[in-house]
C-alpha cells in the first residue's frame, strides 16, 4: 500500500529519530504530509477500495450462482465474503482515523518549539498507520489465501464429480 510516513521520519528497524533530528526535519515533514502524502494516500485508498469493491461484487455474484445451483462451498464463500466486507469497513474506518491523525500532525504550529507535542502526534499517526497496514494485510490474506483456497477446493470437488459422471 502506498500509505507512507515521510522518509525523513521513518526510523530504521527498531530505531527512533533523535529529538534533534525531529526538530531539524519537522517543518519539511509537515509540508510533505500536507502536500504530497495526503494526495498519495487518498489515491491509494480510492484505488484499493475500488479493487476490493469490484472483487466483493464479483464474489457475491459467484456465490449467488453457487447457491442457486446447490453447489458446494457456497456457504463457506458467503462467510468469507462477509468477513471481507467487515474487513473493508475496518479499513475505511481506520483510514479516516489515520487521516485525522496525519492532519493533526501536519497542522501543529511551530513544531520546532513544540517538539514533544510533535513526537506525540507523530507516534499517534504511526500507530494509526500500523492499524491501517494490518487491515490491508488481513484483506490480502482473505483474498489471496482464504478465497483462493476455497475456490481451489471447489474446483477439485467439481472435477472429481465430473470424473465420477464420466
Amino acid at each position: 500500500m502506498s500509505v507512507l510516513v515521510p522518509t525523513l521520519l521513518v526510523a530504521q528497524a527498531g530505531q527512533q529519530p533523535t529529538t534533534e533530528e525531529l526538530r531539524r526535519n519537522c517543518l519539511i515533514a509537515q509540508q510533505h504530509l500536507k502536500l504530497t502524502l495526503k494526495q498519495n494516500d487518498l489515491k491509494a485508498r480510492v484505488d484499493r477500495l475500488q479493487v476490493y469493491q469490484y472483487t466483493l461484487k464479483r464474489l457475491d455474484l459467484f456465490v449467488a450462482r453457487l447457491d442457486k445451483h446447490n453447489q458446494p462451498y457456497a456457504q463457506e464463500l458467503r462467510e468469507t465474503a462477509t468477513e471481507l466486507r467487515r474487513s473493508m469497513d475496518d479499513f475505511k474506518s481506520n483510514y479516516e482515523v489515520y487521516d485525522r491523525a496525519r492532519e493533526h500532525l501536519s497542522a501543529l504550529s511551530e513544531c520546532q518549539s513544540n517538539i514533544n507535542e510533535f513526537k506525540s502526534r507523530l507516534n499517534l499517526a504511526r500507530e494509526k498507520l500500523a492499524l491501517l497496514q494490518a487491515d490491508v494485510a488481513k484483506i490480502d490474506t482473505i483474498l489471496e489465501t482464504d478465497i483462493e483456497d476455497k475456490l481451489e477446493a471447489l474446483l477439485q470437488e467439481l472435477q472429481a464429480d465430473a470424473e465420477v459422471v464420466q
